[in-house]
């Protein structure tokens, strides 16, 4: 019991990351100013998108991932006012409904949502949290360890 190759952790698949993920920031459409704009993704691509009608949706005309036709996607938003004063705009998840500031287009996935949605993590969280032999040597050289 617990010996060498016990354990199943070869066998379990890598969470995807968010940093691998089209991410699409209620900051980027600038207090809303626009009707109509282009958005500028990471990768380099870029999406047309429209102010709904009643100011609580956007269209988002997002490149495809199957062919050639872009993906039409309506997201709704929704509106807070902080205490403060001012106004700050927020993404309602089309799969949860959360109210979120980013939403999140995992390769080879069609569907914005929100990193619980699609069960994303951050890299950082994905790092081994081991001691580095530089940190052992110092520990060592004091007598630490």
């Amino acid at each position: 019991m617990g010996g060498i190759g016990s354990t199943r952790w070869g066998e379990h698949d890598r969470k995807t990351t968010v940093e691998e993920c089209q991410a699409l920031r209620v900051s980027s459409f600038r207090g809303f100013e626009h009707r109509v704009g282009w958005l500028c993704w990471r990768s380099g691509t870029r999406s047309l998108y429209r102010m709904g009608p009643d100011d609580r949706s956007v269209f988002l005309a997002l490149p495809s991932t199957t062919g050639t036709r872009p993906d039409v996607l309506i997201v709704p938003l929704t509106v807070s006012y902080p205490h403060f004063g001012g106004t700050r705009w927020w993404f309602r998840c089309p799969v949860c409904r959360r109210r979120v500031a980013v939403l999140y287009r995992p390769p080879r996935v069609k569907q914005l949502a929100c990193r619980h949605c699609h069960d994303l993590t951050y890299e950082s969280a994905q790092l081994r949290r081991t001691r580095s032999g530089a940190t052992i040597s110092a520990w060592k050289a004091v007598g630490l360890l």
